[in-house]
């Protein structure tokens, strides 16, 4: 009988304790004064009142809140009022923290575009291209930011590097020869597509930029054979 009381006893105080936890760690955040704020801050966003929710996000800030959820909310607040330069701050904190997300990329380069400074834009994406574990996909974005700010050798640098992670993939074969193009680097671009359409002779949009640039060299007839063959028609 002491031993079932006893069992009880131990049941209870366990059930105590995790009663207690669930307790702490749902009123943690809001008696913390930073992630109060933050909360504010996030309703007021979905409120749509974009200066009160500014405000108390820049207050959580303040108070230490740095989870990239507070400076990509602070980013969103910021902008919705077209407050450009502390948009791009907030956007640009995102990004150090999280550089493999493509909203931040994005934002940052866009604002800068919007702002007029292009060279902070570029120092931006270097900044980003130092780091040595960029993966595939980042490479890709980060090429065509710098092709979409004319920076053709830059974009052929990032597509480069994508393209010796995957040498098999096609796609960033394609963005790379597209970037030589428009450097009128036309036998490199030309040695791309073919070996694209080697691949994948059924690859449109590689027969079409080969096209253009036979048509460029003014190679026309060989230029009007591959529009055919994009057509679907037998060579």
């Amino acid at each position: 009988m002491n031993w079932l009381v006893g069992h009880r006893q131990q049941v209870v105080f366990l059930a105590l304790l995790v009663a207690t936890g669930l307790a702490v760690q749902w009123a943690y955040p809001r008696l913390n004064p930073q992630w109060m704020a933050y909360h504010q801050g996030a309703s007021d966003l979905a409120a749509r009142d974009y200066a009160a929710a500014a405000r108390s996000l820049a207050r959580a800030v303040e108070l230490g809140a740095r989870r990239p959820i507070v400076w990509r909310e602070l980013g969103q607040a910021y902008l919705a009022q077209e407050r450009l330069e502390p948009a791009r701050e907030a956007f640009l904190e995102l990004a150090r923290l999280r550089p493999d997300d493509p909203e931040a990329l994005w934002q940052v380069v866009g604002l800068d575009e919007r702002l007029g400074q292009t060279r902070s834009a570029l120092d931006f994406l270097a900044e980003v291209e130092r780091d040595a574990g960029l993966d595939y996909a980042l490479l890709l974005k980060l090429g065509d930011l710098r092709q979409r700010l004319q920076d053709l050798a830059g974009a052929q640098r990032a597509f480069a590097r994508a393209l010796a992670l995957r040498p098999d993939a096609q796609e960033a074969r394609l963005r790379l020869a597209e970037a030589l193009t428009w450097s009128q680097e036309y036998p490199q671009a030309i040695s791309l597509l073919e070996e694209i359409l080697a691949a994948r002779p059924d690859q449109v949009q590689a027969r079409l930029r080969l096209a253009r640039i036979l048509g460029v060299q003014g190679r026309n007839q060989e230029a009007i054979a591959q529009y055919r063959l994009a057509l679907g028609e037998k060579p």
